[in-house]
């Protein structure tokens, strides 16, 4: 489930990031978060498995 939210998130930043393409203050702050919550996927991911 985790994983889902966080793919949606990075949907919509990424969706954001296009549609105001103009303004490239919010394209990076939109690539920084998104790419900030992909790791926070992948780390939580990996935790998961190794309590496994």
């Amino acid at each position: 489930k985790d994983l889902a939210y966080g793919l949606v998130i990075i949907w919509a930043l990424l969706g954001i990031a296009m549609k105001q393409s103009e303004n490239q203050n919010i394209v990076a702050t939109t690539e920084i978060s998104a790419a900030i919550i992909v790791i926070a996927l992948i780390l939580a991911v990996l935790i998961s498995r190794m309590k496994k």
